[in-house]
Protein backbone atom coordinates (compact mmCIF):
# COMPACT_ATOMS: atom_id res chain seq x y z
CA UNK A 1 0.00 0.00 0.00
CA UNK A 2 1.17 3.71 -1.06
CA UNK A 3 0.50 6.70 0.62
CA UNK A 4 0.64 10.19 -0.20
CA UNK A 5 0.12 13.34 2.31
CA UNK A 6 0.49 16.62 3.10
CA UNK A 7 3.32 17.63 5.31
CA UNK A 8 4.73 21.36 6.87
CA UNK A 9 8.19 22.30 7.74
CA UNK A 10 8.02 25.78 9.21
CA UNK A 11 4.69 26.11 8.09
CA UNK A 12 5.42 25.53 4.44
CA UNK A 13 3.74 22.53 2.68
CA UNK A 14 5.13 19.48 1.09
CA UNK A 15 3.58 16.54 -0.56
CA UNK A 16 4.82 13.81 1.14
CA UNK A 17 4.81 9.47 -0.15
CA UNK A 18 4.85 6.92 1.35
CA UNK A 19 5.88 4.01 -0.95
CA UNK A 20 4.32 0.51 -0.21
CA UNK A 21 5.83 -2.76 -1.52
CA UNK A 22 9.47 -2.35 -2.42
CA UNK A 23 9.93 -5.32 -4.35
CA UNK A 24 8.38 -6.92 -7.59
CA UNK A 25 7.44 -10.52 -7.55
CA UNK A 26 10.42 -13.21 -7.45
CA UNK A 27 8.44 -16.29 -9.77
CA UNK A 28 5.24 -13.58 -11.27
CA UNK A 29 6.05 -11.82 -14.34
CA UNK A 30 2.60 -10.58 -14.79
CA UNK A 31 2.90 -9.50 -11.37
CA UNK A 32 6.22 -7.82 -11.90
CA UNK A 33 4.93 -5.70 -14.64
CA UNK A 34 2.35 -4.79 -12.77
CA UNK A 35 4.71 -3.40 -10.47
CA UNK A 36 6.67 -1.66 -12.98
CA UNK A 37 3.10 0.23 -13.88
CA UNK A 38 2.42 1.06 -10.45
CA UNK A 39 5.83 3.11 -10.66
CA UNK A 40 5.09 4.81 -13.68
CA UNK A 41 1.78 5.56 -12.66
CA UNK A 42 3.00 6.77 -9.23
CA UNK A 43 5.52 9.25 -10.97
CA UNK A 44 3.02 10.53 -13.07
CA UNK A 45 0.89 11.31 -10.49
CA UNK A 46 3.85 12.70 -8.26
CA UNK A 47 5.04 15.02 -11.00
CA UNK A 48 1.77 17.15 -10.74
CA UNK A 49 2.67 19.93 -8.96
CA UNK A 50 3.31 20.45 -6.37
CA UNK A 51 5.87 17.48 -7.08
CA UNK A 52 6.18 15.22 -3.94
CA UNK A 53 9.27 16.04 -2.13
CA UNK A 54 9.19 14.20 0.76
CA UNK A 55 10.20 10.13 0.57
CA UNK A 56 8.70 8.54 3.14
CA UNK A 57 9.99 5.04 2.12
CA UNK A 58 7.80 1.83 4.02
CA UNK A 59 11.35 0.31 4.85
CA UNK A 60 13.95 3.13 6.61
CA UNK A 61 17.27 1.66 4.85
CA UNK A 62 15.25 2.24 1.22
CA UNK A 63 14.96 6.14 1.57
CA UNK A 64 18.29 6.25 4.43
CA UNK A 65 15.20 7.66 6.71
CA UNK A 66 17.59 7.16 10.24
CA UNK A 67 20.28 8.81 8.59
CA UNK A 68 18.61 11.66 7.36
CA UNK A 69 17.62 12.11 10.95
CA UNK A 70 20.77 12.26 12.18
CA UNK A 71 21.76 15.29 9.37
CA UNK A 72 18.83 16.74 10.89
CA UNK A 73 19.44 17.14 14.08
CA UNK A 74 20.55 20.46 15.27
CA UNK A 75 20.10 22.29 12.09
CA UNK A 76 16.64 23.80 12.17
CA UNK A 77 17.03 25.38 8.71
CA UNK A 78 17.78 22.43 6.21
CA UNK A 79 15.24 19.46 6.34
CA UNK A 80 16.92 16.73 5.19
CA UNK A 81 13.90 14.81 4.08
CA UNK A 82 12.54 17.48 1.71
CA UNK A 83 13.99 16.34 -1.27
CA UNK A 84 11.99 16.27 -4.58
CA UNK A 85 14.96 14.59 -6.98
CA UNK A 86 15.43 12.30 -4.43
CA UNK A 87 11.95 10.93 -4.70
CA UNK A 88 12.09 10.24 -8.19
CA UNK A 89 15.83 8.66 -8.33
CA UNK A 90 14.12 6.24 -5.88
CA UNK A 91 11.26 5.37 -8.15
CA UNK A 92 13.95 5.10 -11.17
CA UNK A 93 15.68 2.87 -8.84
CA UNK A 94 12.33 0.45 -7.77
CA UNK A 95 11.71 0.61 -11.90
CA UNK A 96 15.27 -0.75 -12.19
CA UNK A 97 15.09 -3.33 -9.87
CA UNK A 98 11.29 -4.34 -11.15
CA UNK A 99 13.09 -4.34 -14.90
CA UNK A 100 15.83 -6.51 -13.91
CA UNK A 101 13.81 -9.20 -12.39
CA UNK A 102 11.81 -9.53 -15.33
CA UNK A 103 14.61 -9.84 -17.39
CA UNK A 104 15.93 -12.99 -14.96
CA UNK A 105 12.55 -14.35 -15.10
CA UNK A 106 12.28 -14.24 -18.81
CA UNK A 107 15.76 -15.83 -18.72
CA UNK A 108 14.94 -18.79 -16.10
CA UNK A 109 11.57 -18.92 -18.75
CA UNK A 110 13.70 -19.83 -21.42
CA UNK A 111 16.30 -22.29 -19.63
CA UNK A 112 13.32 -24.19 -18.43
CA UNK A 113 11.05 -24.45 -21.73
Amino acid sequence: MSIEFMVKNLGKPFRAFMFGGHSPAKKDADLANAFIDSIRRIRKLASVEPKVSVNLANHPHKNKLFEKKEMGKGSGAINYFIDSKNFFDFLDMQEGIGLKKIEELRANATKTD
